[in-house]
């Protein structure tokens, strides 16, 4: 204990925190988006891979880590936040790194997809429609990023 007083507002913040994740019923809408987003961008890109298990029950029902072979997740990244969608190249505690992945090297994830891997976060404020924007976007992202590397 230390004496002082105490930050009432992040106190307030934390009790805030706690309550809105009491809530999990969010968490199957949430996988449900997530499995949305996979199926179209892995059925409308030839290149893409999911990276780790494909079973639902084993994964976070709000993240995906999709590969996109012989392209540039950095570049990828760029275009999506050019087009107000946010995404990650690895995990945070990786965020400047600008090799491949730790874990998707132990994964046996070859390096030509490795490179191009594209991580996804979903959250119960997420809607169908933004789903749909990512996939589209995707689309037009890999085609353009595709014939500059042709």
């Amino acid at each position: 204990r230390r004496a002082g007083t105490e930050a009432v507002h992040q106190v307030v913040g934390l009790g805030a925190a706690a309550e809105f994740v009491r809530d999990m019923s969010d968490l199957e809408r949430v996988r449900r988006l997530r499995d949305k987003l996979e199926r179209e961008i892995l059925q409308n890109i030839p290149m893409a891979s999911l990276n780790g298990t494909s079973h639902e029950t084993r994964r976070l029902p709000n993240t995906s880590n999709i590969s996109f072979k012989n392209l540039n997740g950095e570049a990828i990244m760029a275009r999506l936040d050019d087009a107000g969608i946010c995404v990650s190249t690895g995990s945070a505690c990786n965020a400047n790194d600008h090799v491949p992945s730790q874990i998707l090297m132990a994964m046996d994830v070859p390096y030509s997809k490795a490179m191009g891997s594209i991580r996804f976060s979903l959250g119960r404020f997420n809607t169908d429609g933004e789903v749909a924007k990512v996939v589209d976007e995707m689309q037009k992202i890999v085609e353009e990023l595709s014939r500059l590397a042709a």
